[in-house]
C-alpha cells in the first residue's frame, strides 16, 4: 500500500462529506445518486493509471450524483461544474485530488447498483445518520443496521454473496467527520486484525468494537491510520486485550508524524541564546496553524535529519507538499537559518522528491528579506494580528 494511502482516504472523506451535505439537502434523491456517492470510494485494479481510473470510475460517479453528462468532459471542467452546482468553497480542488480507496470485486459492481436500488429506502437514512455522527456508540448502531441488510448477490449466483459491509463501511468511513468508522471488508489485513482480536466470527458490531479498540495504540489515531496497519500482524498485536509489541503503523522514518499540540517540552533548544519567551511564541504560532489550516493534514518532522516544523500534505491543486519553517523572529539571521534548514530538510526527505518551501514569521520582514526569499523561490507567510498574510500568489489560499 502506498505511503500516502491514508491521505488519499482522508481526501475521499472530505470530498464525499462535501457532496453528501449537498445531496442530503435535496428534496428528491434517487438510488442512482446514492450509488454514485458510493462509487466515489472505489478504485479500479489499475488505479495507478490515473487517467483510466478518472474516466471509468470518478467522472461517471460524479455524473450520477449531479445528474449531468460528464462522460466526455475533462476532470478540470467536471470539477468546476460540480463546484458551481454545490456552491461550497474547496470542492473543485477536492474533485481534482486523488480519491477513492476500495477495490470492489468486479462481478459485484453491477449487482451492487441493483442492490442499492432495491434497498434504497433502508440505505439512505444510514447516510444521513453517518453524516451527522458524533460518537462511537452511534457508529456501532450503524454497524448493526448495516448487518440487517440483505447480502449482495453475484450476478451468476455461483459463488457466495458479498456482505453489505464491504460496500457500505467505506461509505460510512467517508461520511464520518471524525474519521473513526472503520473500513470492514474482505481484505486480508482486515481479516487478520479481526482474527488477532478474536472477532473474525463475530457480528458486524463486534467487529466494529474490535477495530476501534485499536485507536490510541501503536500510533493509530483513527480509521485512516488503522487501514495502514502492516499485514505482518504477528509482530505487532499480542491479542485481543494486550498492548502492541511495536508500533502498528509502518511508515518511513522521514514521513513525519501527526502535528500535535505544542508545549515547551516539545521543542528542543537549538540555540543556547533562545529565550523562554521565544519558545512560547514559536509554540503559539504553531498551534494557531492547526486552527487556520484545519482542513489540511499537517505533520511535523520525526526523522533526525528532517525535523521540520510543519508539512502541509497536498496543499495545492497539484497535490504538492509544503514544508513550513516557523521562526519566532523576523530578523535576517533567523531567516538565513530558516533557508538553510528548509533546503536541508528537502534534501534529506528525498533527493528525487520536490517539495515547496515556505517560511512563517511573526511579522512582515524587511523588503530586502522579502525579495531575497522570492529570489530563492521560497514562500513567505507572516502573522498580522491573529491572521496570516503573504506576498506570494501561490500561497494566497492558505491565508
Amino acid at each position: 500500500m502506498a505511503d500516502n494511502w491514508s491521505e488519499r482516504e482522508r481526501q475521499t472523506n472530505r470530498l464525499v462529506r462535501s457532496i453528501a451535505a449537498w445531496l442530503i439537502a435535496q428534496k428528491n434523491i434517487t438510488a442512482d445518486q446514492l450509488f454514485g456517492l458510493i462509487r466515489l470510494t472505489w478504485i479500479t485494479a489499475g488505479h495507478i493509471n490515473k487517467d483510466a481510473y478518472v474516466e471509468s470510475v470518478k467522472i461517471p460517479a460524479l455524473g450520477k450524483i449531479m445528474g449531468r453528462a460528464y462522460s466526455k468532459m475533462p476532470l478540470a471542467k467536471v470539477a468546476r461544474d460540480v463546484a458551481e452546482q454545490i456552491g461550497v468553497d474547496g470542492v473543485e480542488a477536492l474533485v481534482l485530488r486523488e480519491t477513492g480507496f476500495t477495490n470492489i470485486y468486479n462481478p459485484y459492481r453491477n449487482s451492487s447498483a441493483r442492490w442499492v436500488r432495491d434497498n434504497f429506502q433502508q440505505i439512505f437514512p444510514l447516510v444521513k445518520l453517518a453524516h451527522r455522527m458524533t460518537s462511537d456508540a452511534q457508529g456501532r448502531s450503524l454497524a448493526g443496521k448495516i448487518e440487517k441488510l440483505p447480502a449482495i448477490e453475484k450476478p451468476d449466483q455461483t459463488t457466495s454473496a458479498m456482505h453489505p459491509a464491504s460496500l457500505l463501511t467505506p461509505l460510512m468511513f467517508s461520511l464520518d467527520k471524525r474519521i473513526r468508522f472503520p473500513i470492514i471488508n474482505a481484505r486480508k489485513h482486515v481479516r487478520n486484525i479481526l482474527i488477532r482480536r478474536g472477532a473474525d466470527r463475530g457480528t458486524l458490531p463486534q467487529k466494529y468494537d474490535a477495530m476501534i479498540g485499536l485507536y490510541g495504540k501503536g500510533g493509530i489515531e483513527d480509521a485512516a491510520d488503522l487501514d495502514q496497519v502492516s499485514d505482518e500482524l504477528e509482530d505487532f498485536l499480542s491479542g485481543s486485550e494486550g498492548q502492541p509489541k511495536r508500533r502498528l503503523l509502518q511508515k518511513k522514518k522521514e514521513d513525519g508524524k501527526r502535528l500535535p499540540l505544542k508545549d515547551e517540552s516539545d521543542l528542543e533548544i537549538v540555540q543556547k541564546e533562545r529565550t523562554a519567551a521565544r519558545r512560547k511564541l514559536h509554540n503559539k504560532m504553531t498551534n494557531r496553524l492547526r486552527e487556520l489550516w484545519a482542513d489540511y493534514t499537517l505533520t511535523e518532522g520525526a526523522g533526525t535529519s528532517a525535523q521540520y516544523d510543519v508539512m502541509i500534505k497536498h496543499y495545492n491543486d497539484s497535490g504538492q507538499d509544503l514544508i513550513v519553517e516557523v521562526k519566532s523572529s523576523s530578523e535576517t539571521a533567523n531567516l538565513r537559518m530558516a533557508v538553510g534548514q528548509l533546503f536541508s530538510y528537502s534534501y534529506s526527505l528525498n533527493k528525487k522528491r520536490e517539495f515547496d518551501l515556505c517560511v512563517l514569521l511573526p511579522e512582515k520582514p524587511t523588503p530586502h528579506d522579502s525579495q531575497w526569499l522570492e529570489w530563492l523561490e521560497i514562500g513567505l507567510i507572516w502573522f498580522s494580528g491573529d491572521k496570516l498574510e503573504t506576498n506570494c500568489d501561490w500561497l494566497a489560499h492558505l491565508t
